[in-house]
């Protein structure tokens, strides 16, 4: 069974993004910001979810609203350095298992179509649990 992690916000840009990092800030945990060696800026944001309920928690469609609703309430300028970047990314995260029964999730039409509208991209991302291999697979390339 597939289990929800989080969702994350990666964003990329060859213009400077560290202006976005006090707005993010202020409603997000910032997980990564810098210039990379190649020139690129990078930053990766969640939601904070600070003092939610365990189903809130654990859906994707929650998360992906607080990021779009931070990036709606972007002032100007902040909006124009977004549409400038090469990236805008909801990168949802799932924790797999070793024994996989079939499982399935749902986005809404309204959610895709705001996602769109943000001219953001959507990607899954499926982390095996450690149990997932055996351990001598751990110990070679960890």
């Amino acid at each position: 069974m597939l289990k929800y992690l989080n969702t994350d916000l990666d964003i990329e840009s060859a213009e400077d993004l560290s202006p976005l990092v006090p707005v993010f800030e202020e409603s997000c945990i910032v997980l990564h910001a810098e210039a990379m060696q190649d020139g690129r800026w990078i930053i990766r944001v969640e939601a904070d979810r600070l003092g939610e309920s365990e189903e809130a928690i654990a859906n994707p469609e929650r998360d992906i609203e607080l990021l779009l609703e931070v990036l709606r309430n972007f002032d100007t300028e902040s909006k124009k350095m977004l549409h400038q970047a090469a990236l805008l990314d909801f990168n949802i995260g799932w924790e797999s298992a070793k024994e996989l029964p079939p499982s399935s999730f749902r986005l809404s039409t309204k959610l895709l179509g705001k996602i769109a509208e943000a001219g953001a991209t959507l990607t899954t991302t499926i982390y095996p649990t450690e149990d997932a291999y055996p351990k001598s697979d751990l110990d070679r390339n960890g």
